[in-house]
This record gives C-alpha cells, sequence and structure tokens, in this order.
C-alpha cells in the first residue's frame, strides 16, 4: 500500500490500520493521544462537554424529548445553543491551529470549518438519545459536508438568533440544541476516539443495533449514544508508536491548504 500515514496528525484521531509487533502490558497503539504534542482537547474541554450535557438533561424535567417537542424553544435553549456552538468552534479552531492553517484575510467561518470534513469524516458520525419518545431520531450535524455543503441547519440557527433575536428567537429550538450538543460530541470523538469522555464516565458499553455498533457516549446521564464513521484502510494510521514515540515530534500536520 502507498502512501500509507506513517504518522498520526496532530489533534486528529484515527483507526490504526496495523501494529507491527506486540505491545507489553499496559501500553497501547493508541497511547499517541496522551502525548503532549498531540494537542487534543483538554480535560477542561472535556468539562465543557459534560457541562452542556448536564444542562440539556436538567431541561427534561420539564420538555419531554421527543418529536412532538422538536420545535419548541425558550431563553434556556438560547443560551445553551450559544454556548454549544461555541464550543464547536473552539475544537475547530484548535484542529486548524494545531496543523498549521492559516486563513489569508479575516476571521474563520464555516468555510474554514468545513475543511475539517477531510480530515476527521465529521459526516460519518451519528448520534441518537436512546430514551427519546416516539420514533427514533438521529442526529447527523455534520451530514452535509459530506456532500460538499457548507451550510450546517444548526449552526445558522445558532447564528441568526445570535445576531437577531428578537426576529429569530424561535430558531433556538430543542432540536438545534441537541444537534450542536452532539455536534460537540463528534469532534470530541474525532480528536480522541473512544478516549474522549473518559475522564468523567466509566469504559463505554457497545450495543449492537441493526448490525451497527453505538457506544454509550454518556457518564452516568445515559443521553447519548454515537456511531462512529468507518475508515477504509488507506485512510488508517499505519505506524508503531513504540517506535515512533522516540522521535522529537512524532507527528505531522493534516494538509489542509
Amino acid at each position: 500500500m502507498s502512501n500509507v500515514l506513517s504518522r498520526p496528525y496532530y489533534s486528529v484521531y484515527r483507526p490504526l490500520f496495523r501494529v507491527s509487533g506486540g505491545y507489553p502490558p499496559g501500553e497501547s497503539p493508541e497511547d499517541y493521544l496522551a502525548h503532549p504534542r498531540f494537542g487534543g482537547p483538554s480535560r477542561s474541554d472535556i468539562r465543557a462537554f459534560y457541562l452542556l450535557e448536564r444542562d440539556l438533561v436538567a431541561t427534561f424535567r420539564y420538555i419531554e424529548p421527543s418529536h412532538e417537542n422538536i420545535a419548541v424553544y425558550s431563553h434556556e435553549y438560547y443560551a445553551l445553543l450559544l454556548r454549544a456552538c461555541t464550543e464547536f468552534e473552539s475544537h475547530a479552531k484548535n484542529i486548524l491551529d494545531k496543523n498549521g492553517y492559516e486563513k489569508k484575510k479575516g476571521l474563520l467561518n464555516i468555510e474554514d470549518y468545513a475543511k475539517l470534513e477531510r480530515a476527521c469524516k465529521l459526516s460519518g458520525y451519528r448520534i441518537r438519545i436512546p430514551t427519546w419518545n416516539g420514533p427514533s431520531k438521529i442526529w447527523t450535524p455534520f451530514q452535509p459536508w459530506s456532500g460538499g455543503v457548507h451550510t450546517l441547519a444548526w449552526y445558522k440557527n445558532y447564528n441568526d438568533v445570535k445576531h437577531n433575536r428578537n426576529a429569530k428567537f424561535s430558531l433556538a429550538t430543542l432540536d438545534s440544541v441537541v444537534a450542536a450538543i452532539a455536534a460537540n460530541l463528534a469532534i470530541l470523538y474525532a480528536q480522541i476516539g473512544d478516549g474522549a469522555l473518559d475522564e468523567l464516565r466509566p469504559p463505554s458499553s457497545i450495543v449492537e443495533d441493526d448490525y451497527e455498533s453505538w457506544r454509550n457516549a454518556s457518564h452516568g446521564l445515559n443521553l447519548f449514544e454515537i456511531a462512529t464513521p468507518s475508515w477504509p484502510p488507506e485512510e488508517c494510521y499505519h505506524f508503531n508508536w513504540l517506535i515512533l514515540q522516540g522521535d522529537s515530534d512524532p507527528f505531522e500536520k493534516f494538509p489542509f491548504t
């Protein structure tokens, strides 16, 4: 196989296709995620997600998570939408920055964030709430990116309501909030895989459903389950971390430009 990925990208998780040689007990081929130069999310970033999830669950004391309430909006959902989207922006900027991406003019926007699709395959992440009341609903917050469309409905709603709350307040819906928080979960996984929430929850359980593996992505709240994208062998990492970790800088930059 030519052009194999022999080094991991900064702040980008991908499965390891092949490991040459075994690993001693207690060591893992994914130890690169904990390397100080990797640049993934901090414990504070993970805690920020936990707080979003906790505050969303708190609203379910009054608003049932169901299809009938998907368009419900409120000041609480407005605040959660703003928090979730600014957290997403922070993650997106971190990945781009760690890989040397620089915009020639102006601030980063959704056109820049959409470049993450090639590196992280965010469109392949699917998130659901197993306790959803009524027909099952699956959120795919980045699905438009798979077809080259940069606009994300939940992110557009965030911008619209942020800049004109009086006229656009009704866009701060339960659906938009769940999509935005689900986007945070996806981009956390895109950086550090199943370790995304290990700081705050027990090891994830795997639920087989319709021939797809759904990971329990919560930590005591039992809110979200996530299905991650599949990666063809040529897009997986191919290295032995026990050898690679001895380099002064074992990572490389993803070619966003």
